[in-house]
């Protein structure tokens, strides 16, 4: 269509007055409300161009053609090989007497202006974990793309593992995840990224029953007080802000890189509590955090009673970089021949809620029980946890043949020189005692009777022998070769050292030879015992629980305590005596740890 000169004008004039009636409705809107827009142009001088978002996991790039230096509020552009950072200034006045001559409703209506201030640029972003909630923005030009060792806290989970799991996978990042909420016990997910059940609030202590501490106290019992942290993510319903009104005041924000911040303000509108909104954001900005970056979240159910336009809008999620890294006197980087401990490795194992249940079973008189009672207290016995290890691993796979081994001091394989491994019944199944060998330098020793495979070293550090543990040293009919287990740590050098782990799948055998091993007394050595244990209905035969019960007694009196069990997802399922309808399991894996070697 072909328009004449009048009608272009007519054109021309209706634009001019539309925009004119916005410019108006947003002045009359409130003399504190400033559109995002208008914000970006008072720093920057110039049209953001060349805009490619491409979707979650794609970079943004924002080319950033001008900014002007002359503006009054002290703009800067930072230029790096992979973008560039603009950072501006606030525009608004914060201090104590400006806020005091407000009512509650212009103070709501700041605090809105204020969060949606963005007083920097960052010319490529990158979405990590999911596109709605749970997903985060971050900045990743010059010191801000995280380079190894870097570390991230991000504290509230609720079971959304994309962000932290992306983080440590493209970038290799030690990343420490925090909820108190969860379900989950504190553990290790994978070798990068760790869980603790805690949450962060403005000290130490408990809140709605969780246990809880600073920002700083979670720094300082990794030893990370001194680290430079290259994400910091709040998202705690409403305690970040005693949590950063702390971090603030005690000055352990200043080693922080990029701080993503779910902000969400109380049902209750004074102003004392806009009053200490502000004073975190202001002492965010006197830090050296400048906002690049907002995204309303949508799950918010805030209802302004004062201004229904403002309804669902006070729950932000903020991105802010920390331009004190911009400058040359800061570091820029963790140093690269930082050792990085994952953050249980400090921990050290503690009592569970049932630690004194295995002395009680000490004590029972088993001649008392009926044959029902005993495979009540058998089975649960084998359901009992007494200690808690907070830093564990998988080692093999997930399914059959893959073992979980406990990491905390002193317990903790990679502080052995070498550590030494006994591994029993390998079927073919070799990942547990590879990974050993390979990626943790153990000495592993492993026995199999029943494979068809000669005696081999199979690694540089580990060997394998076609003999079996059993009572006795002999060859049964089949051929197979026998030894007792103090036979063969004597035959290979380890009678009086100290065994790392000792791993028993021997399908049924492991009670003889508990047996003898009592007896002959070479199990005080062993720091982990992980075993496989089989009632006698995996042979065809009916359990003598009162035989087994009285090995389990062996095991607590050398100070063996289970941190782990769980049934084996293979096992055969029989009638229960004391309850028919009960079906019980013939099958556990135990994860037991020698805690006579612990001050506990």
């Amino acid at each position: 269509m072909v328009l004449n000169i009048s009608t272009k004008r007519s054109v021309f004039c209706a634009l001019a007055l539309f925009i004119a009636a916005v410019l108006v409705i947003i002045t009359i809107r409130g003399g504190y409300h400033q559109n995002l827009h208008s914000t970006i142009r008072d720093y920057i001088d110039g049209k953001h161009q060349a805009v490619s978002t491409g979707g979650s996991g794609n970079l943004r790039k924002v080319e950033t053609q001008q900014v002007s230096k002359s503006k009054s509020r002290g703009n800067k552009v930072y230029n790096f090989g992979n973008g560039r950072i603009a950072v501006g200034s606030s525009g608004y006045d914060l201090s104590s007497s400006k806020l005091e001559s407000m009512n509650v409703a212009e103070l709501e209506d700041l605090y809105e202006s204020v969060v949606l201030e963005t007083t920097a640029d960052c010319s490529t972003e990158r979405r990590f974990g999911r596109k709605g909630n749970g997903g985060w923005e971050l900045c990743l030009v010059g010191p801000f793309t995280p380079t190894k060792p870097c570390f991230s806290y991000s504290f509230g989970v609720n079971n959304i593992w994309e962000f932290d799991d992306e983080v440590a996978a493209t970038f290799r990042c030690q990343v420490t995840a925090f909820d108190p909420r969860m379900s989950q016990e504190s553990h290790m997910r994978n070798d990068k990224v760790a869980f603790i059940k805690e949450g962060v609030y403005s000290k130490q202590g408990t809140l709605n029953g969780w246990s809880v501490d600073s920002y700083l106290g979670h720094l300082k019992r990794f030893g990370a007080e001194n680290f430079i942290i290259d994400i910091l993510k709040f998202d705690v319903e409403s305690l970040e802000w005693p949590a950063l009104e702390t971090a603030v005041r005690d000055g352990s924000l200043g080693n922080v890189k990029q701080l993503l911040l779910e902000t969400r303000i109380e049902k209750t509108r004074t102003k004392k509590n806009f009053k200490k909104y502000f004073s975190v954001l202001k002492s965010l900005y006197d830090t050296g955090f400048r906002q690049w970056k907002h995204n309303w979240n949508t799950n918010c159910n805030y209802r302004s009673s004062l201004n229904k336009d403002l309804d669902g809008k006070f729950c932000h999620e903020l991105y802010y970089i920390n331009i004190n890294f911009l400058t040359d006197d800061r570091p820029a980087q963790n140093p690269a021949d930082l050792r990085v401990l994952p953050p249980f490795a400090r921990f050290m194992i503690s009592k569970a809620k049932n630690f004194n249940k295995a002395n009680d079973i000490l004590k029972t008189d088993l001649t008392s029980l009926t044959s029902v009672q005993l495979e009540v207290m058998y089975f649960g016995i084998l359901e009992q946890v007494h200690v808690n290890c907070p830093y564990s691993m998988r080692i093999g796979g997930t399914a059959d043949g893959g073992w979980d081994v406990c990491f905390s001091r002193p317990f903790n394989i990679e502080e052995s020189k070498p550590c030494i491994a006994f591994s029993f019944g390998i079927n073919n199944i070799w990942s547990y005692d590879d990974i050993l060998a390979d990626k943790y330098h153990c000495n592993v020793h492993m026995f199999d009777p029943s494979m068809n495979a000669k005696d081999h070293q199979r690694k540089t550090t580990s060997w394998f022998y076609r003999t079996g543990l059993s009572s006795e040293n002999k060859v049964e009919g089949n051929g197979w070769k026998m030894r007792t287990l103090c036979t063969l740590f004597s035959e290979l050098g380890y009678r009086n050292k100290k065994i790392d782990i000792l791993k028993i799948d021997i399908e049924h055998w492991e009670w003889t030879s508990f047996e003898k091993a009592f007896s002959e007394g070479c199990l005080t050595n062993v720091k982990q015992l992980l075993f496989e244990s089989h009632t006698s209905e995996l042979v065809r035969q009916k359990s003598d629980y009162g035989r087994l019960i009285r090995v389990w007694q062996g095991l607590f009196k050398l100070g063996f305590r289970t941190w782990k069990w769980h049934k084996n997802p293979q096992s055969l399922f029989f009638k229960s005596a004391a309850s028919p309808k009960e079906q019980r399991a013939c099958c556990y894996e135990h994860y037991m740890l020698n805690t006579n070697l612990v001050d506990l």
